[in-house]
C-alpha cells in the first residue's frame, strides 16, 4: 500500500470506523432483529440514493457495480464503486495518480494492509433501501475525510 495511502487512512481513523459500520450492520443484527437480507433490489432506486447523498453516478451493467463520477483533483482521479449483491455492500475507492491506480481495492481488505494480512473486516449487511442510504452516507463521508486528508499530506510534504 502507498506510504500516503497508509497515512491518510491511519489519521482519519479508517479502521475504527469501518469496523463501526461493519457491525452495526452485521448478519447478527439481521438474526437480532428478524430482519431478511435485500437479494433483490432495484438498481434506479439505489442510483436515486447515491445522488441523494450527493453524488452522480452510473451502472457498469458488464461488472454490475454502481460507479461514482471520477473527480480530478490536481493530478490525482478520485472515485467510488458500490457492489451490491448477496445482502452485502462491497465498496472500493478508487485512487489514481497520473494514471497509476495508488488504492484500488474494496474497503473490506484494507485492513489486512493496515493491521494484519488476516485481520478482516466483514461488508456491511443491508435489509433495505434504508440500510443502503444510511452505509453510503457514511462511507461517503469517510470518503471525503480521506481526500481531504491524502491531499493535504501530498500537498503539505
Amino acid at each position: 500500500m502507498d506510504v500516503n495511502v497508509e497515512k491518510a487512512l491511519k489519521n482519519i481513523s479508517f479502521i475504527e470506523r469501518f469496523e463501526y459500520i461493519s457491525e452495526k450492520y452485521s448478519a447478527e443484527r439481521l438474526l437480532q432483529d428478524n430482519l431478511v437480507r435485500l437479494y433483490y433490489f432495484d438498481g434506479e432506486e439505489i442510483m436515486k440514493i447515491i445522488k441523494k447523498c450527493g453524488y452522480d453516478s452510473s451502472f457498469d451493467k458488464k461488472e454490475k457495480f454502481f460507479k461514482i463520477k471520477e473527480e480530478l483533483i490536481d493530478k490525482y482521479v478520485f472515485s467510488v464503486q458500490i457492489k451490491i449483491r448477496d445482502g452485502l455492500i462491497d465498496l472500493l475507492w478508487l485512487l489514481k495518480e497520473n494514471d497509476i491506480i495508488l488504492l484500488g481495492s474494496p474497503l473490506s481488505s484494507y485492513s489486512r494492509s493496515l493491521i494484519d494480512i488476516n485481520y478482516r473486516i466483514k461488508n456491511p449487511v443491508i435489509s433495505d433501501y434504508e440500510d443502503i442510504e444510511e452505509i453510503l452516507r457514511y462511507t461517503f463521508e469517510m470518503y471525503q475525510d480521506f481526500k481531504k486528508e491524502y491531499l493535504r499530506i501530498r500537498f503539505v510534504y
